[in-house]
C-alpha cells in the first residue's frame, strides 16, 4: 500500500475497465432488445385488433419476411365474403399489406425474438 491506496499493476485497471464497459454494453444491449421486443408485440397487437386480423396467422406472416403474394395475406384478413358489395377484399388486403410493410420495415433486424423478428 501506498498511502492509503492499493498498488495496482500497470495494465491491470485498464484490463477491469474494458470488462466492465463490455459488461455495461451488455446490459444496455439486453435492456434495449428487451424494449424493442415489447413495443413490437403492442405494435402488432394495435395493428391485429384495428384490422380484426388473425393473431396467430398474423405472425407466422412476419416470421422473417413479408411476403405479400399467394394466399398468405388472405389467411391473415377476417373472413369476407369476396363477392360482398359492402366490403372491398382487395382494397382491405392492400391497406393490411400496407401496414404491415410498414411495421415490418420498422421492426425487422432490430434483433428483437431472435435476429429478425
Amino acid at each position: 500500500m501506498l498511502h492509503g491506496r492499493k498498488l495496482v499493476t500497470p495494465g491491470v485497471k485498464e484490463q477491469q475497465r474494458a470488462e466492465l464497459h463490455k459488461t455495461i454494453w451488455q446490459i444496455a444491449s439486453d435492456l434495449r432488445g428487451s424494449y424493442i421486443a415489447t413495443q413490437r408485440e403492442k405494435e402488432l397487437a394495435k395493428i391485429i385488433s384495428a384490422e380484426n386480423l388473425k393473431s396467430e396467422e398474423t405472425g407466422r406472416f412476419l416470421d422473417g419476411a413479408l411476403c405479400t403474394t399467394g394466399t398468405a395475406t388472405t389467411k391473415v384478413l377476417p373472413a369476407v365474403s369476396r363477392f360482398s358489395k359492402d366490403k372491398n377484399h382487395s382494397a382491405q388486403k392492400q391497406y393490411v399489406i400496407e401496414k404491415l410493410g410498414v411495421f415490418f420495415e420498422l421492426f425487422f433486424g432490430l434483433g428483437s425474438h431472435g435476429d429478425n423478428r
